[in-house]
C-alpha cells in the first residue's frame, strides 16, 4: 500500500483543474472555484464545480464527489492503485508500492508501445528519398511541406516495426493488443501498416493511441485502400476524432469545428490556416464524436454565440445520406450544423470538390472563401430533395413535400419548423397555408414540434424585398448581375418600383436596414444565388399563370378555342421551362 505521506505529495502537486482541462472538460473561473459540464452525465448547464484549494469536485446534477484519484479512477477505469500511479507517473513522482498494480502496467506499456510507434513512422517517412511515392503522394497534393512538420503524419515501411518494439522488450502479445500486429492460427505475428501513409490518432490529452493508414498506391484493390487501428484499451473509433489534439484551443476560442471526411482534407485546412478542423476515423460522424466537441467549448466566455459544426460533405446520395444520419441521430446538433457547399460552377461545368482538391486546384484563398458560405444542415438535405423532382408539375410538387415531411418531423424546435415550411412553401409553389394544413393533419409527424417551445413567429422577407434591399445596400455589384443576366423589370412585382431603384437608390428606404446575412467576401457569390433564387421564383410564378390560361383554353370541342392562341402559350410554357431550368 502507499503511505499518507505519498498520497498527499502526489495530490499536492498534482493540479485537478489543468488535469481536466487536459481531457476535454474546460472550466471557467466561479470565485474560489471552478465550474464547468460534469465529465460523468449529459447536461446543457454546467454543474460541475472543482474546488482548486482542496483539489476535490463535486457534481450538482448527478452528485459524483471526490479528489483527483477519484477522477483517474473513473475515467480511466484503473483500481486506487493504478490511479495513484498515473497521477503520480504525469506529475514525475516516482512511487513504489509493494502491491505493484498490473491493470496500470498494461495500460501503461500500450501508451508507450503506441508512442514508440508514432515516433518510428514519422521518422520513417522525414528519412524518405524525395521522389518516394509517399512522399510523392502527400506532394500532388501540395501537402508534403506541411506534413515534414507535423509529427503525426508517418510512413510505414514493409518491414522494421516488429523489430524496434521487441528491442524495447515488448511482447508479440503486447503489440498485437495495441493494434499494431496480427496474428494467425499458428500464433505467427506479422505488422498489420504495411507501405502506408501514416497519420497518428490522439486522445483529447495528446497521448498517441491508435492509427490511419493510407496505401501509397490506388491502383491496388486487393487492400484496403485505408486501414485504422483496431479497437483496443486506448483506441475507440466512436470516440476518436483525428486532429483533436492540435484543433481543441481553436475549437474552444472559435465555437465552431469543421467535420471533415478525410485525413488529406484535414491536413488541407490546416495547410490554408484552419486549424478547428477534425474528421472521424473509420466510422461515421457519431453523438459521442459531437458531445467531446460540444464539451471542449462549452463554458468558453470569450464569445457567446453558439457552438457551430460545419460539415463538408459532398453533394449526391452518400452525402445526404450522411447528413439524414446525423441529423436524424444526434438530435442535440441539429440546428448547431452546417454544411459547406463545396461545389463550384466553372467552364467545365459543376465540380463537387473535396477540401483538399478545391485547396489543390484553386488554392488556399478560394477554400478559406468557400468555407465562409455554408448553409443549415436542414436546408441542404430539404435543397437535394428538391433535386430529385420536378416541382413544376404538380406530381413533383406533391411527391417533393411529401419527401420533406420526415426531415421536418425531427425539427423540435417550433421556430425552426416553421420557417423551414416557409422556405419549402417558396421552393415548390405550395401556399404555406396549405403546407401548415398538411403538416397538422392527424396522424402526420411532421408536425412533431416541441409542446414547450414558444414565441410569436412572422413572415420573413419576400423575395422581392431581399432583391430590393440589395440593389440598396450593394448597388454596384446589382447592377452588374441584374444587366449580365438580362433581366427583364417585368420579373418585378412593380416594375417600377425595380427602375426607380437603380436609378436612384434613395437612402431613406427601410430596406436598406434588412439583415441579408451576406458575409464580408461573399458578396459577388451571395448576391448571385439571390438573384438565381428569385428569377427562379417568378419564372415559377409565370408558369403558374400560363397553365391556369392553357387550361381554361384547351377545350378543343368549344367554338370558343383559339388554336393560335393556345399553342402560342403552350410554345411561352416551354420557353419558361427552358429558361428556369438554365438558371
Amino acid at each position: 500500500m502507499f503511505s499518507k505521506e505519498i498520497l498527499e505529495e502526489v495530490k499536492a502537486k498534482a493540479d485537478i483543474v489543468q488535469f481536466l482541462e487536459k481531457r476535454g472538460v474546460p472550466l471557467r473561473v466561479s470565485g474560489a472555484n471552478f465550474v464547468g459540464l460534469c465529465p460523468f452525465h449529459s447536461e446543457r448547464s454546467p454543474s460541475f464545480n472543482v474546488r482548486p484549494s482542496t483539489q476535490r469536485y463535486h457534481c450538482f446534477g448527478c452528485q459524483e464527489t471526490g479528489d483527483i484519484f477519484d477522477l483517474v479512477i473513473k475515467m480511466e477505469q484503473l483500481p486506487f492503485s493504478g490511479a495513484v500511479q498515473y497521477v503520480a507517473d504525469e506529475v514525475g513522482i516516482q512511487v513504489v508500492n509493494d502491491e505493484d498494480d498490473e491493470q496500470y502496467r498494461q495500460l501503461k506499456r500500450l501508451y508507450d508501445i503506441t508512442k514508440t510507434a508514432s515516433d518510428y513512422f514519422h521518422e520513417s517517412f522525414l528519412a524518405l528519398e524525395a521522389n518516394h511515392p509517399a512522399k510523392q503522394n502527400l506532394a500532388d497534393r501540395n501537402l508534403l511541406g506541411f506534413a515534414e512538420t507535423d509529427p503525426s503524419i508517418g510512413f510505414a515501411p514493409p518491414q522494421g516495426l516488429l523489430k524496434l518494439l521487441h528491442s524495447h522488450r515488448f511482447s508479440n502479445e503486447e503489440i498485437v493488443e495495441a493494434g499494431l500486429a496480427v496474428s494467425n492460427e499458428q500464433n505467427e505475428v506479422r505488422e498489420k501498416f504495411k507501405n502506408r501513409i501514416m497519420w497518428t490518432i490522439y486522445d483529447i490529452s495528446g497521448k498517441p493511441v491508435g492509427f490511419s493508414g493510407r496505401r501509397i498506391f490506388d491502383d491496388n484493390d486487393r487492400i484496403p485502400k485505408y486501414l485504422n487501428s483496431p479497437q483496443t484499451r486506448l483506441y475507440n473509433k466512436s470516440k476518436a476524432l483525428l486532429g483533436l489534439n492540435f484543433a481543441r484551443k481553436a475549437i474552444v476560442d472559435q465555437r465552431a469545428v469543421f467535420v471533415v471526411e478525410g485525413q488529406t482534407d484535414v491536413m488541407a485546412l490546416q495547410a490554408a490556416g484552419i486549424q478547428n478542423v477534425v474528421a472521424s476515423c473509420g466510422t461515421s460522424f457519431g453523438k459521442q464524436h459531437a458531445e467531446i466537441l460540444e464539451r471542449l467549448a462549452a463554458t468558453s466566455t470569450k464569445k457567446k454565440d453558439q457552438f457551430k459544426f460545419y460539415f463538408t460533405f459532398d453533394p449526391d446520395a452518400a452525402g445526404v445520406k450522411a447528413a439524414k444520419s446525423i441529423f436524424n441521430n444526434i438530435p442535440d446538433i441539429q440546428l448547431l450544423s452546417n454544411v459547406v457547399n463545396l461545389s463550384l460552377t466553372t467552364d467545365e461545368g459543376v465540380l463537387n470538390l473535396d477540401p483538399c482538391d478545391l485547396r489543390l486546384k484553386y488554392g488556399d484563398q478560394v477554400l478559406l472563401d468557400t468555407l465562409k458560405d455554408p448553409i443549415s444542415m436542414v436546408e441542404f438535405i430539404l435543397k437535394q430533395e428538391l433535386n430529385d423532382w420536378d416541382v413544376l408539375t404538380p406530381e413533383g410538387r406533391s411527391g417533393f413535400v411529401n419527401a420533406t415531411l420526415p426531415t421536418l418531423a425531427v425539427i423540435q424546435d417550433k421556430l425552426a419548423h416553421d420557417a423551414y415550411l416557409r422556405k419549402i412553401s417558396y421552393w415548390s409553389g405550395v401556399q404555406y397555408s396549405q403546407l401548415v394544413d398538411i403538416v397538422r393533419k392527424p396522424g402526420n409527424k411532421a408536425h412533431n414540434v416541441s409542446s414547450g417551445s414558444t414565441g410569436v413567429t412572422s413572415a420573413p422577407a419576400t423575395i422581392d424585398d431581399q432583391v430590393f434591399a440589395a440593389f440598396l445596400q450593394y448597388p454596384d455589384q446589382m447592377t452588374k448581375l441584374y444587366a449580365a443576366r438580362q433581366m427583364s423589370p417585368q420579373l418585378f412585382a412593380d416594375p417600377e418600383q425595380a427602375t426607380h431603384i437603380i436609378s436612384e437608390l434613395p437612402a431613406d428606404n427601410s430596406l436598406m436596414f434588412l439583415d441579408l446575412k451576406i458575409p464580408a467576401g461573399s458578396e459577388d457569390v451571395m448576391l448571385s444565388r439571390l438573384l438565381d433564387k428569385f428569377m427562379k421564383l417568378k419564372y415559377l410564378e409565370a408558369l403558374d399563370q400560363l397553365n391556369a390560361q392553357i387550361a381554361d383554353n384547351s377545350d378543343y370541342g368549344s367554338e370558343q378555342t383559339d388554336e393560335d392562341m393556345l399553342f402560342q402559350m403552350i410554345e411561352d410554357q416551354q420557353n419558361l421551362k427552358t429558361k428556369y431550368q438554365q438558371v
